[in-house]
């Protein structure tokens, strides 16, 4: 080789050399800024006192991710910067472009392929696609440091999951890291509130009353024990008698009452025209129905009367309350839904079985006394399981 050749060679690995540890520094910064960012949220986040304060924290984060994506972005271009972007990408809700990035470096066979798909697990929570998430979740698990990324992920499953075995592995999960950051410590509490629910889930309703009764002496939240403290109410309800209903108005059927309806099966479907869940689950509702009438089955959807009306044709503001009925009455039809309908004029029905969300399913068994609640929406086979189950028993 020439001493010509062998000095350009010489230059260009200088150059390079050079060139590469510009971009580390570089990256370091970017790194650097992007920690303190976190951590000065983690700071002020554990502090907050109200909803609003985290998401006015939350916003300013996510302003400053972006002034630094914009900063910095377009000076790196290693794995460990690309992945970096994504997760900012993320922190500001560019899903999109966080996803490209993460394809790219899962596509390559990246050294940091297992984080990339950590950050992908994230952005299929943000966009509801809990079983893709999981699955995915649980190929990476074990090959990573429990940082606050798998730790949130951890959490969303202890929280959120509709599956009870799912609630509690992730829940114990959480619970059992050695080190959790501190803006998701103040959710130990909720934690154990979701282990009442999966204990609920599975036919245990005394293990339910036990464990939100502990979660309720670990939150210091005020407005959470007012939440829970009504919750553990309700849970207290479950093997005794189904309080009385009482409606001014009834539509599709005479006057019901749970304790006329021993030997049926009863379930009490909390519900309102103007909300999008609740819309979502009458016509799960009337298919149950029909196909379960004749075996003992008996639903009544329990609505109340607000002064106005507004559902998936309309709002139609302030109504007297005779016209609201015969909103109703016309919705129902619609929904092709032929189950009893109750319209009462007042909230005491809610502040019977102690209602603080709808939609929410009251289950009765054939003595006439509660055999379980169910809040909210996405859970039409543990519904039709639960009516199956009571249908079944003496």
């Amino acid at each position: 080789m020439s001493r010509k050749l062998v000095s350009i060679l010489t230059v260009v690995l200088i150059a390079l050399s050079c060139q590469a540890g510009k971009e580390e520094e570089i990256l370091k910064k970017f790194s650097d800024e992007y920690t303190l960012i976190k951590s000065r949220y983690e700071e002020n986040v554990s502090s907050a006192n109200s909803r609003e304060q985290d998401k006015a924290l939350y916003y300013r984060k996510a302003d400053e991710c972006a002034e630094l994506l914009k900063k910095y972005g377009n000076q790196v271009s290693s794995d460990a910067a690309e992945l970096l972007k994504s997760k900012l990408n993320i922190e500001c809700s560019r899903f999109d472009d966080a996803e490209q990035i993460i394809n790219g470096l899962i596509e390559e066979d990246s050294s940091l392929i297992n984080e990339a798909k950590m950050a992908k697990v994230q952005i299929l929570i943000y966009r509801e696609k809990p079983g893709e998430a999981l699955t995915l979740l649980r190929e990476i698990q074990d090959k990573l440091e429990p940082g606050l990324e798998l730790l949130s992920a951890y959490l969303y499953f202890a929280l959120y999951s509709r599956d009870a075995g799912v609630n509690e592995e992730y829940g114990r999960k959480f619970l059992d890291s050695p080190a959790i950051p501190r803006s998701l410590s103040g959710y130990t509490a909720d934690v154990q509130r979701a282990f009442a629910f999966a204990a609920l889930r599975k036919n245990d309703p005394e293990g339910a009353v036990n464990m939100l009764e502990k979660a309720l002496t670990e939150t210091p939240a005020r407005d959470k024990k007012l939440k829970w403290e009504a919750e553990l109410t309700q849970l207290r309800l479950i093997g005794n008698a189904a309080p009385p209903i009482y409606a001014e108005t009834w539509l599709n059927s005479i006057p019901l009452d749970p304790a006329q309806l021993k030997d049926r099966v009863a379930l009490i479907a909390f519900w309102a025209p103007w909300s999008n869940p609740c819309r979502r689950v009458i016509p799960a509702l009337a298919e149950l129905y029909e196909k379960y009438k004749d075996k003992g089955l008996v639903i009544i959807g329990l609505t109340k009367l607000y002064g106005n009306y507004k559902d998936d044709t309309g709002d139609r503001g302030l109504l007297a309350d005779t016209d609201e009925i015969v909103l109703i009455k016309e919705f129902i039809a619609r929904y092709r839904a032929t189950f009893p309908v109750a319209v009462s004029v007042e909230a005491a029905n809610s502040e019977r079985y102690k209602i603080q969300d709808i939609p929410a399913m009251v289950f009765i068994d054939k003595k006439g006394k509660v055999a379980h609640i169910l809040v909210g929406t996405g859970q039409e086979a543990f519904i039709e399981d639960k009516i199956k189950q009571l249908l079944e028993e003496n």
